[in-house]
């Protein structure tokens, strides 16, 4: 089977349910979204599909691979993963941090380069990690993670700590590459997942409880049970937007 599928995840800690997704299939390419309020799980999932949280059980098959068990270089080579947090070991400079990860999925030579260039880098190539400011932290993650162009690319919150062009380059960059690519992009603001998301993913207590597409999602209802808010849904020349109004 091509593309990402998930059977009988779960992630248990304490005695708690932090994830249970019996059955999701992503496919192979495309951008998904995955939305949800504060502990839903969307980092969790990521971290599962990211080699970041070793407490899961269940399956996760990519193109029939089973990618929690996969060895270390080829799931680097097939995944690049923007987690919401990072420090390196030391204060490397953001060549270096490039580098490192070009070795470690071993792309072709120039692909880095090109991923520097394409998140503005050029200027920051020199510069220590500990002076860079967050927007700056996280293009540099996103060039990490892209560089190698991996048919599977996680990203958490990628831009939460950027100035809004960035963060519209970045979606942009997203959706040109979507053609052979497949995105589950964690996301905060509703109105840039509805607008650059064609399906997304609500999570709400550790399980999925919307998948489908934006006209969906806002006129469904789903949306207000999942956060506990009225939204107004507002049509506009992008598309519409939506309003948080009321709790309920």
């Amino acid at each position: 089977m091509s593309g990402l599928s998930l059977e009988g995840v779960r992630v248990e800690k304490a005695g708690r349910l932090i994830l249970d997704v019996p059955s999701l299939c992503l496919g192979s390419a495309g951008l998904t979204a995955l939305v949800g309020p504060n502990g839903a799980g969307k980092s969790t999932l990521l971290k599962v599909l990211g080699g970041a949280e070793r407490g899961a059980s269940g399956r996760v098959s990519l193109d029939g691979r089973d990618l929690l068990r996969m060895p270390g270089r080829e799931r680097a080579a097939r995944t690049g993963f923007v987690p919401q947090h990072f420090t390196p070991h030391w204060n490397q400079r953001v060549f270096e941090l490039l580098e490192l990860a070009e070795e470690r999925c071993g792309a072709a030579p120039g692909l880095f380069a090109e991923a520097a260039a394409e998140f503005g880098l050029d200027g920051l190539l020199d510069r220590d990690w500990e002076g860079l400011s967050g927007g700056e932290r996280a293009r540099v993650l996103l060039a990490m993670a892209l560089g190698g162009r991996p048919p599977l690319v996680l990203a958490d919150e990628p831009g939460a700590a950027m100035d809004a062009a960035y963060s519209l380059r970045t979606l942009e960059t997203f959706r040109r590459r979507s053609a052979e690519t497949l995105f589950l992009v964690a996301i905060h603001d509703l109105n840039l997942a509805v607008r650059f998301f064609p399906r997304i993913v609500v999570l709400k207590d550790g399980r999925v409880a919307f998948d489908g597409g934006p006209e969906e999602l806002a006129e469904g209802g789903s949306l207000d049970r999942v956060f506990g808010v009225r939204f107004w849904k507002v049509d506009c020349g992008e598309g519409f937007v939506l309003f948080p109004v009321s709790v309920l």
